[in-house]
């Protein structure tokens, strides 16, 4: 892999990373969220797992999985699998809202309005501390399988013979 594809690539996942960081940061000290964001009330009898953090998780083990893919994959239809990456991006985080809403009514249905409540202050909370990290991070990722997907080694070779050629031939 060169190092065109695997700079932005890595720096993707360096950020990400540190976006998930947050967001279980966030989980593990519940109590003093509540508090930053004025919902001071809200005291839960156990660690409560938003639907975000999963959502992050998924992202970020599909993140690895797809530059280890890039790692291990020297087939010629690199094109083809950066496509394919680049739709299960798409199509898992189009989907991940549409989720959302049955894990929603499960909440009020076992924990009431406070978990609802604590659902979507942990949600606000974690959506405003990451979002520039996960903004920056996919706009890495998806150049790096952007250029995963175009660069071939040997069209660079080709393409420095065939500049070579054409500077002879102004030479001659």
């Amino acid at each position: 892999m060169t190092k065109e594809v695997k700079i932005p690539m890595i720096v993707g996942i360096i950020l990400y990373a540190a976006a998930l960081l947050i967001d279980l940061i966030a989980v593990f000290a519940q109590e003093a969220v509540f508090d930053f964001m004025g919902a001071s009330n809200l005291r839960l009898d156990s660690l409560f797992f938003p639907y975000i953090t999963v959502c992050q998780i998924i992202d970020m083990a599909m993140f690895i999985a797809f530059y280890l893919v890039m790692l291990t994959y020297k087939g010629s239809e690199r094109r083809v699998v950066g496509i394919v990456m680049i739709v299960v991006y798409c199509v898992t985080n189009a989907a991940m809202p549409y989720i959302e809403i049955p894990v929603n009514q499960v909440i009020a249905g076992f924990q009431g309005a406070d978990g609802v409540s604590a659902s979507a202050t942990l949600k606000n909370f974690i959506s405003i501390s990451t979002s520039l990290f996960v903004i920056v991070s996919t706009v890495f990722v998806l150049i790096a399988i952007g250029r995963y997907g175009i660069i071939k080694k040997e069209n660079n070779a080709e393409m420095l013979q065939y500049n070579e050629n054409e500077r002879t031939k102004e030479n001659d």
